[in-house]
Parts: C-alpha cells; structure tokens; sequence
C-alpha cells in the first residue's frame, strides 16, 4: 500500500506545522527530526519557500487534523515516525502523538496499540504497511 498525501496546500502546512511542533516538544528540533520533516514537506510538494513560511510563522498556521481516513493514518504515521527519529521516545513527544491521536479521532485501543508498537521498534524503520496492520489490528 503506498502513501497518500493531503490534498490542499493548507492541509499540508498544518501537518507539517504539527511535526515542527511535534520536534520541538522535547526543547530541541535535532538533525534527524528537522531531515525528516523536510522529507516529509518535499514528499507532499510543499516548496522551500512554503516550508520556510511555515517555520517563520509556525503559531499561525492552521493545523487542522485532515478527514478521510486514510489521511489520518499518513499523518498519525508521519507523527510516530518524527517521535521515533532519535531513537529513543521523550515521554513529551509520546503523550503529544497519543493526544492527537486521539483529536484525529482514533480510538484508544488503535493509539495504545500503534504507540507501543513503534516505541517497541525504535531501531527500525517502521514499514507504512505495518504500522497501519498494527493500528487497525490486523
């Protein structure tokens, strides 16, 4: 199953500004979380004057949770993902993922399951496919 990225540009800002958020949680945005994020802006074809817009005016932009689906999954995804980047999980980015886990309307079992899987496998690349099994307990 590939990816799927959100449709509108505000869609994507927001998510991006979520992760940027995200990173900055534990006090400090390290070198494998801002990479990531980048990679993840580019993916969506978020530009670089976009992304450096987003990051200028971070509090501004809106982040509101996508509502397909399978959008949800890609940005709950996206957010374990960057949480796990470092290598190991800071209580304050794990509680933030599990509560907009929550907002984006999964339920508490699917974000218990997902977030103990991925910091179960911080070593890991988690594989999209997987986590969604995981998530949706397959």
């Amino acid at each position: 199953m590939k990816q799927k990225t959100m449709i509108g540009l505000d869609d994507k800002k927001g998510h991006i500004a979520a992760l940027i958020k995200l990173a900055k949680a534990d006090g400090v945005i390290s070198q494998y979380e801002s990479n990531l994020i980048k990679m993840i802006a580019i993916r969506m074809g978020i530009s670089s004057n976009d992304f450096n817009e987003i990051v200028i005016n971070i509090e501004s932009v809106n982040s509101l949770p996508p509502s397909k689906r399978e959008e949800k999954e890609v940005y709950l995804y996206n957010l374990f993902m960057l949480m796990k980047i470092d290598l190991k999980t800071d209580p304050d980015e794990q509680k933030m993922c599990e509560e907009l886990a929550l907002r984006l309307g999964f339920g508490v079992d699917e974000v218990k399951r997902s977030g103990e899987f991925m910091t179960a496998n911080l070593s890991e690349v988690t594989d999209f496919d997987d986590f969604i099994n995981v998530l949706n307990n397959k």
